[in-house]
């Protein structure tokens, strides 16, 4: 990934996304916010018992910096539901066409995945836990994507930085966790979600070298991430995505 900072503001961005200048994005990092305490400082979730109107700057500094006209977010449910972005909504995937609004996923442990198809030119931005992984919501978001005309083999599909193998401990995973799982448990109770994710892209029809996997754990960099496994009581990280067409039309009519 590649590490960018501006106006104190810091975020990652994805090396395949590199290619296709009319996708704006970041998983943005800690710093540069305007929260306190457990929540220092660039906390973008609401619920987390973080002063709102320092969760509402810290959005819009993002949302400023992307000079963007809108940012869309959810309330996440850990469910498998993705959804035409609009204001109000309760789901875990966010889908859009339109040109300079961009599409925000919270998250502290869970991943954050971009999917985008520079073919029929349409983004989404999905929130991926231990429980949206069971329910599948990337092949749900894939086959999302197909109603609208997108095919699998153009998909290209980012995940953020999140829970690694290491520190993916699940106890009660006989219970918890389908046997599909299980080849990748790395040690008793502890398994590979970037590698599940990777599995279930690849069976939903993405080609392998169009996944990009951050392959960053949460939990170990404090410095740079929230994790609710760690912390408990701590805030949340932004990826956020936006399409900005109207500057990639231009180029192409001047070629």
């Amino acid at each position: 990934m590649i590490r960018c900072k501006k106006e104190n503001l810091e975020w990652l961005e994805f090396e395949q996304l590199q290619q296709f200048p009319e996708v704006v994005h970041g998983v943005f990092l800690r710093h540069g916010g305007m929260s306190k305490g457990p929540f220092d400082s660039l906390n973008f979730g609401g619920g987390t018992g973080d002063d709102l109107d320092a969760i509402a700057r810290n959005r819009k500094r993002v949302s400023q910096l992307f000079d963007l006209s809108n940012l869309i977010t959810s309330k996440q449910m850990h469910a498998d539901l993705v959804e035409w972005a609009q204001d109000h909504l309760q789901c875990d995937g966010l889908i859009t066409t339109e040109e300079n609004v961009g599409l925000l996923i919270k998250h502290a442990d869970c991943q954050a995945a971009i999917f985008y198809d520079p073919v029929q030119r349409v983004i989404a931005n999905v929130h991926c836990g231990w429980r949206g992984s069971v329910k599948n919501i990337y092949a749900k978001t894939v086959a999302k994507l197909q109603e609208l005309g997108s095919m699998a083999k153009d998909l290209r599909v980012c995940i953020s930085p999140s829970l690694g193998p290491e520190k993916a401990e699940f106890i009660n995973h006989e219970k918890e966790l389908p046997k599909e799982f299980l080849p990748f448990q790395v040690r008793p109770n502890y398994f590979d979600f970037w590698e599940i994710s990777k599995m279930q892209l690849k069976q939903a029809g993405i080609l392998e070298k169009h996944i990009e996997i951050a392959g960053l754990c949460t939990f170990c960099e404090k410095k740079d991430f929230f994790s609710h496994r760690r912390d408990k009581k701590t805030g949340r990280n932004g990826t956020v995505v936006a399409l900005k067409l109207s500057v990639t039309l231009s180029q192409e009519k001047a070629t």
